[in-house]
């Protein structure tokens, strides 16, 4: 019963809906600040830390190597205790074959407890964590599908603590300016508590986006996703986001993005961010602007990728 208490209180603060009121909805957080910046998308457009997300998104452009590390507080109007990290590396072993690791970690406040009876405090701290490997195949210079495996760990004290392991399937192609992407996350077995199961928030979602170059120093890019979302309790509803981004000579980028849920399963938000990139080392910038409990959220991630100009050969 302490428990179960604690983790309805402790999980409720993180999000305030019922679909990120669940164990293991952090899963669904995108970790990426390019990503959050532009309105939390993601389904067709190229990204670090894409082995959280659409792997297959981050297959077709040459890529070489991609190593990412990203810190996101997480209703910090609560608490500065909530946050998430992300480190992932993605890298290409030749024209058609990637595959990436990644690891991420969602802390919570400390916890003092109490039994039925007010005696016998105890406290930790929970916290959940994922483990992932994914595989990208590249059918061809426009197309590439891709496939993720995650071990997710919830330890909320007290032996009350679940495991579960969980898939992702994405696919990406493009066709001249215009890129578009599908994938299909979350796909497991429930978290097995002491108490009962939890869902992982299944996810259904499609993405398009599209990239002009005005001139030899101007660029724009904008994306748009819209997923179904569905989780415990009969929580379920429609989602996505929409994102423009402005590039100069490819070092500077200045982004905006609105992002748009159901009431049932998410909070609604605007976003602005920038990115500098010095050769291969890259820094972003994302900030949330939003009167709801993700109220000042931030974003920052620090990326470090190697291009090959030329196709890599098999």
């Amino acid at each position: 019963m302490i428990i179960k208490r604690l983790l309805t209180a402790c999980i409720a603060l993180y999000a305030c809906t019922n679909i990120f009121s669940q164990a293991g909805s952090f899963i669904s957080i995108p970790t990426d600040t390019r990503s959050v910046a532009m309105g939390g998308t993601y389904l067709a457009t190229n990204h670090s830390n894409a082995i959280f997300t659409n792997l297959a998104a981050n297959s077709i452009d040459n890529k070489t190597l991609d190593v990412s590390l990203s810190y996101r507080p997480w209703v910090s109007t609560f608490s500065d205790d909530y946050n998430i990290y992300a480190l992932s590396a993605f890298y290409s072993l030749s024209h058609k074959h990637k595959i990436a690791f990644g690891y991420r970690s969602f802390n919570l406040p400390k916890y003092t407890l109490l039994d039925d009876n007010g005696n016998n405090p105890s406290s930790f701290t929970p916290k959940e964590n994922t483990f992932d490997i994914g595989y990208a195949y590249k059918i061809s210079d426009h197309t590439a599908l891709s496939a993720s495996l995650h071990y997710l760990n919830s330890e909320y004290g007290q032996g009350y603590d679940a495991n579960t392991i969980f898939l992702d399937l994405g696919f990406k192609s493009k066709y001249k300016a215009l890129e578009y992407g599908a994938m299909v996350r979350n796909i497991g077995g429930d978290m097995e508590f002491d108490d009962g199961s939890v869902a992982l928030p299944l996810t259904i979602g499609v993405g398009l986006g599209y990239s002009k170059e005005l001139d030899i120093a101007n660029a724009f890019n904008c994306s748009l996703d819209i997923s179904h979302i569905s989780g415990a309790n009969d929580a379920s509803g429609i989602g996505g986001g929409l994102g423009l981004e402005y590039q100069y000579k490819s070092m500077l980028s200045l982004r905006t993005g609105y992002q748009f849920l159901d009431e049932s399963i998410g909070l609604n938000y605007y976003s602005i961010g920038a990115g500098i990139n010095l050769g291969a080392l890259s820094c972003d910038f994302a900030y949330l602007i939003t009167d709801n409990a993700l109220k000042n959220n931030y974003s920052l991630s620090l990326s470090w990728t190697l291009f090959n100009k030329k196709s890599i050969e098999e």
